[in-house]
């Protein structure tokens, strides 16, 4: 640690060469990484959110590092590496533990036995495949084109009681140069027709996953993860702000 007031001196350096590094990056290294990208606007945008994030995380550890290696010198002016510290603290703190909690490995087990038998559930995902193809041509002749190559089914999710039904399933876009063309998709339903067919309705009224993956193993993962850690589902959980299934008074 020596070589590092050997070399800057004073914090202030320190912090002013953090601040160089940005701003060179910012300047000079985001409009090389952005020549021949397809994404036009986004990837510099992308690249900045990037930079603001580590440069964040730098000021962060230059406030403790630099209150440990130049310990006269906080004594005198301890005030800045507060400042900094704190407002960069307020900033990280919340977004690591987002990112913790998030990260979670989700609870897996069986919450309550299946409500429909064998038969049902069989016909109830050969009726999903057959919505999730139907929205997508239909989707498709809408828009004009091929936009989305084909669906793929991923969980289904019953309430308790049978009377309700999730749906989960991935849409495959046409390949892109930046390889995400996946993302998570949802059906609800809360009724039956008359035909003992789910009335399925595209999106879910509480908060859904989102994003654009680069392969199914990693947004299977992603999608269990968000709705397993985000939601209740046994009956002991309903009266909890995030019970999955509508109650009796939402209908």
């Amino acid at each position: 640690m020596n070589w590092i007031k050997k070399t800057f001196g004073n914090p202030f350096k320190i912090y002013l060469f953090g601040i160089i590094l940005f701003l060179g990056f910012c300047v000079i290294g985001i409009p090389l990484l952005s020549i021949g990208h397809s994404g036009g606007e986004q990837v510099p945008i992308t690249l900045i959110a990037y930079a603001l994030n580590y440069f964040i995380y730098g000021l962060f550890f230059i406030s403790i590092l630099t209150s440990i290696l130049f310990w006269d010198w906080f004594k005198k002016y301890w005030y800045i590496n507060f400042t900094i510290f704190i407002l960069t603290g307020v900033l990280i703190v919340p977004s690591l533990v987002s990112e913790i909690y998030d990260d979670r490995q989700p609870d897996l087990t069986v919450k309550y036995p299946r409500p429909v038998s064998k038969a049902v559930f069989l016909k109830d995902s050969l009726n999903a495949e057959l919505a999730i193809d139907c929205l997508i041509v239909l989707n498709n002749r809408l828009y004009g084109g091929t936009d989305v190559s084909y669906g793929v089914l991923d969980t289904i999710i019953y309430s308790p009681s049978g009377n309700q039904i999730f749906i989960i399933y991935a849409k495959k876009f046409e390949p892109n140069d930046l390889g995400n063309d996946l993302d998570p998709a949802y059906f609800s339903a809360n009724k039956r027709g008359k035909n003992n067919e789910w009335e399925l309705e595209p999106g879910l009224t509480k908060a859904q996953l989102s994003g654009s993956y680069q392969n199914i193993k990693e947004l299977k993962e992603d999608v269990r993860k968000f709705y397993f850690n985000e939601y209740k589902f046994k009956p002991s959980d309903s009266l909890e702000e995030n019970y999955f299934w509508k109650t009796k008074n939402d209908l």
